[in-house]
Order: structure tokens, then C-alpha cells, then sequence
């Protein structure tokens, strides 16, 4: 089973950070307590390296290492 979860049938809890999937990439993104996302990198041109409107997926992270 897999732990992505479709946008579209869920959202994240308000102000947690996530994994999320947009056109086969993968970045950490916060959903905000607007209910919006945010992304916490920017690649060298200062874009955003997924667009937020377009997230089909996203998944809690996984447990840190000890």
C-alpha cells in the first residue's frame, strides 16, 4: 500500500511540512495555516523547483534517524 495520498481526496493538517509529488518530482513543502502551500528551497534561478498548483500527492515524512 502506498502512503501517498491524492490531493484531491485529502489535504495535510494545517501548518505541517510534507513530502510532496508534482510531475515525477519530489520536494519538502509546508501547508500552511491559510491552507496554502509553501515551499522551503528555491533552485539557482530563484523559481520554485515544483509549482504548488501543480501537487498531485503528498505524504507525511518518515520518522528520522536515531
Amino acid at each position: 500500500m502506498s502512503a501517498w495520498i491524492k490531493v484531491e481526496d485529502k489535504l495535510p493538517e494545517l501548518g505541517s511540512w510534507v513530502l510532496v509529488h508534482a510531475d515525477g518530482a519530489m520536494n519538502g513543502y509546508g501547508y500552511s495555516l491559510k491552507g496554502e502551500w509553501s515551499d522551503w528551497t528555491h533552485n539557482n534561478s530563484g523559481c520554485h523547483n515544483i509549482n504548488p498548483s501543480e501537487i498531485t500527492h503528498w505524504q507525511e515524512f518518515p520518522e528520522a534517524p536515531k
